[in-house]
């Protein structure tokens, strides 16, 4: 149906009134005279020439500014040179994915800074072949160093000073891999192949996470006060040494020639494991080892030596020459210590071995699963256990030791107790004659003596 001629006008008429108010809404279409702002511009970067960074004798390229730099190819360093030395704070460097190399046996340095110049960034490329080092920044404070590949340096792959980050590099044959120059260092995510003396040295106040050092003679030299989180050692000689009050967590050592771990007093270590090391497992000085594992080890599982140590929650299991062995006065608590070749573990004096599972262990071998192996009056607490399948259950050669509340079975011969000891009643309950349904019956275990030890 059409429109009458009088709807038509007044369609008309409120259309014309819309339009006026959105043009009213709308504003101008030319704008105002007067200042208008900017997009802003992109990232000003220089390139590195001899025009902008001009060097000398001693320098390939010399940056004398503050800015963000980068290499437009491949770059070749003299002998007795260094390739680019920053004087100045607040340095960028991209190396666009070129390479810096020695071109002589003698070139010194890739990158190298000014004293008391800090805040440089450097990034994405390759730097090889220095008698010193490719990144030398123990001048400097507060670096950013990530994705480098440092290659074939005479001393060191990267060296940075306080406040610095380091990210996704790999050092590969240098005598040591990365030097932390200072505390509040973070690196991450790197690794370190083939340094002939230490893959990482971690200082007081740093923290190195899911780190790599593999076929380094020590992988990670860690200074006092320092954290690592999942970092690995493979191979080499020995995989973490510490100097003590340290925390190490989630780290894992395998291959090694000497020890996996060597800890000293006041460290901490917690969920770390050290297998197939041709050595010890753990060799531990004073420190607290807390759900770590050592497992199928040359030697012994884990090796207190010096002063006390405290172990708890472990896992020792198919080492070739015991499982754990501690220093008088320490603490061996709810560990499984399983399969070992000779003893499970050993003490001498002064140390609580409270409620630990220890099975199948002398494979052969006529040593105990629990032995007190000290002189006269050890004074030993031995309670708790749990101790099946081994050659002998528990043997105490030495006197007044308290030996409460264990548990045997399966043993070759359950107790081997020297004189003058404090040693619990002995039983062996009764076997059940008829099958027990619900919750009822059973045999009584012959004692209501809660520190009695039974074999079973």
């Amino acid at each position: 149906m059409s429109l009458t001629h009088p709807n038509r006008l007044v369609i008309a008429i409120l259309l014309s009134t819309a339009l006026t108010q959105a043009f009213a809404l709308a504003g101008p279409l030319s704008p105002p005279p007067g200042p208008v702002a900017s997009t802003p511009a992109l990232e000003s970067r220089i390139p590195i020439t001899q025009s902008t960074c001009p060097g000398d004798a001693s320098n390939v390229f010399i940056i004398a500014a503050p800015g963000t730099y980068y290499l437009t190819g491949n770059m070749l360093v003299g002998a007795n040179q260094d390739g680019i030395r920053i004087n100045s704070s607040h340095v960028k460097i991209d190396l666009n994915g070129y390479t810096i190399a020695g071109n002589a046996p003698t070139a010194k340095n890739g990158i190298v800074t000014a004293a008391s110049t800090n805040s440089h960034t450097i990034v994405n490329g390759s730097i090889t072949f220095f008698s010193n080092s490719a990144i030398n920044f123990v001048n400097s404070q507060g670096a950013r160093i990530s994705d480098i590949n440092a290659t074939l340096c005479g001393q060191v792959g990267v060296c940075v000073g306080a406040g610095s980050i380091v990210q996704r590099c790999l050092v590969g044959q240098a005598s040591t891999g990365y030097v932390l120059f200072g505390d509040a260092i973070t690196i991450s995510d790197c690794t370190a192949l083939n340094c002939s003396d230490t893959g990482y040295q971690i200082p007081s106040g740093c923290t190195a996470s899911r780190c790599t050092a593999t076929l380094c003679a020590t992988g990670f030299y860690v200074f006092k006060r320092a954290t690592l989180e999942s970092c690995t050692a493979r191979q080499g000689t020995t995989g973490f040494a510490s100097s003590g009050n340290s925390v190490l967590r989630g780290c894992s050592a395998s291959g090694t020639s000497g020890a996996g771990f060597q800890c000293n007093p006041g460290d901490l270590l917690v969920d770390c494991s050290a297998c197939d090391n041709f050595a010890a497992g753990f060799i531990v000085q004073g420190a607290r080892v807390q759900n770590c594992v050592a497992a199928d080890n040359s030697t012994i599982g884990f090796l207190g030596t010096d002063t006390p140590s405290v172990f708890v929650g472990c896992l020792a299991r198919n080492n070739n020459a015991g499982g754990i062995n501690a220093h008088p006065g320490s603490v061996i608590r709810s560990c499984a210590v399983n399969d070992n070749n000779g003893f499970g573990i050993k003490v001498t004096t002064n140390t609580d071995v409270i409620d630990n599972t220890v099975k199948g262990n002398n494979l052969g071998i006529s040593t105990p699963g629990i032995w007190c192996a000290g002189s006269a009056q050890s004074r030993n607490q031995i309670s708790g256990n749990t101790v099946t399948q081994c050659d002998v259950g528990i043997q105490v050669d030495s006197s007044r030791n308290a030996i409460f509340a264990n548990k045997l079975s399966g043993n070759t011969t359950a107790f081997s107790v020297a004189v003058d000891n404090r040693l619990g009643t002995i039983v062996t309950p009764g076997l059940t004659t008829t099958l027990v349904t619900g919750s009822s019956g059973g045999v009584p275990s012959g004692t209501t003596d809660p520190w009695a030890n039974f074999v079973y």
